[in-house]
């Protein structure tokens, strides 16, 4: 999810009240969230959908839990939760896969995405969790144009938007597959965000089980952006382990939380009351995320 003035905002999911609080005060400073949170509740859910990633999926008769059905349920669950009345398909804008691939030019190596288009020709794997199926690279295209519309009308305060998409590419660093993901929607949205608008600052916080390598990595000399992170205690893929590396910068923050039972996270509304308490103000809506 994104909202901005001149601030985006990657949400991932999975964390405790603690940390998270102390992730959006480092991301965001209150006057800037208080200012970005307003914006959003003035404004309707923007979800943009990326329709090719049914071309993402594992060979015949493999088990995997990357699958298409993931995004089709998450996709259900925002409608019967009636939260969007603004749903968009992924490259129907301004963002189309040419502009997808210039975008993951600036965060990856030719190399590895020449890898990845070929690859994609004949289907195969990067390691044991990251294949490539016939078809991933339009995927791959088609979600980057995704990320990329969604982070552009959080730009322009037109209100918060989703980008709804899979795999999740935090993992993705610039010269590797990994972690299912084989791009890295996240960093080439924030990267093509900020050559349009040099002045622009970024905060990205990633809310997940794991920690996102990835994007930590290619953004951890950008002075323009904080990356924050909360995940799981060693976990996959063993990084970010330690809160007091924070980059050369002084831009990452990295909270590794003990592993806990399901029941025991917080529920969107207990999240939203940590923004709340942080930001001094009254948020007036409540998305609903589905973890998947």
């Amino acid at each position: 999810m994104a909202f901005d003035d001149n601030t985006c905002v990657h949400s991932v999911l999975d964390c405790n009240r603690i940390s998270f609080a102390r992730a959006v005060a480092f991301s965001f400073p209150p006057p800037m969230l208080a200012s970005a949170a307003r914006t959003c509740m003035l404004a309707a859910l923007t979800i943009v959908e990326q329709t090719l990633h049914t071309r993402h999926r594992p060979p015949p008769g493999v088990r995997h839990v990357e699958v298409p059905h993931r995004l089709v349920s998450a996709r259900d669950a925002l409608r019967r939760a009636n939260v969007c009345q603004n749903w968009r398909q992924a490259g129907e804008g301004a963002y189309s896969h040419t502009a997808a691939l210039r975008a993951l030019c600036a965060v990856h190596t030719s190399d590895h995405l020449e890898d990845v288009q070929r690859m994609s020709l004949r289907g195969g794997g990067f390691d044991t969790d990251t294949y490539c199926a016939p078809g991933s690279w339009e995927a791959m295209l088609d979600g980057t144009s995704a990320w990329l519309e969604a982070t552009a009308l959080a730009a322009a305060v037109e209100g918060p938007a989703l980008a709804l998409s899979r795999p999740a590419g935090h993992h993705a660093t610039q010269n590797a597959a990994m972690g299912f993901g084989l791009v890295n929607f996240a960093a080439a949205a924030v990267k093509a965000h900020l050559a349009a608008h040099p002045l622009s600052r970024v905060a990205i916080l990633d809310w997940d089980v794991h920690h996102g390598n990835g994007v930590a990595a290619i953004f951890r000399e950008e002075p323009r952006v904080r990356y924050a992170s909360t995940h799981e205690a060693g976990g996959f893929p063993q990084t970010g382990m330690r809160e007091e590396e924070r980059g050369p910068l002084g831009n990452v923050l990295n909270l590794p939380l003990p592993k806990v039972r399901s029941t025991s996270l917080p529920s969107i509304s207990t999240v939203y009351l940590v923004i709340h308490t942080h930001a001094h103000i009254r948020p007036s809506m409540h998305p609903t995320t589905h973890r998947f």
